[in-house]
């Protein structure tokens, strides 16, 4: 089985349950220590003619150690904006976006 190599490293703050949330207009898929944590449903079209696809949200919950994980965030983009974005939420966090200051390379 291939393994491709991380986008990056994610520095977990505190060890827990940690749940990400994904959103996408179209394909996408968040690993972590290469396993798929969320990954998108089916993209479906807008409605009223708009361009693009609809938003979608996947989620998906993993414990992790504190300390630097792999990441990897793979998404494809078709028409209109891509509107595309991660959140996390774990021990003291709240949903929000991932700050800069954990991510790594």
């Amino acid at each position: 089985m291939r393994r491709d190599p991380p986008c990056g490293f994610l520095n977990v703050p505190a060890d827990g349950g940690y749940t990400f949330m994904l959103l996408a207009r179209d394909e996408a898929k968040l690993e972590i220590d290469g396993v798929a944590v969320a990954v998108s449903p089916k993209p479906f079209a807008q409605v009223c003619g708009s361009a693009g696809n609809a938003v979608q949200a996947a989620r998906g919950s993993i414990g992790l150690r504190a300390g630097r994980h792999a990441i990897r965030v793979a998404m494809t983009l078709t028409t209109g904006a891509s509107d595309f974005a991660v959140k996390w939420q774990g021990p003291g966090l709240a949903l929000s976006d991932i700050p800069a200051s954990v991510w790594s390379n």
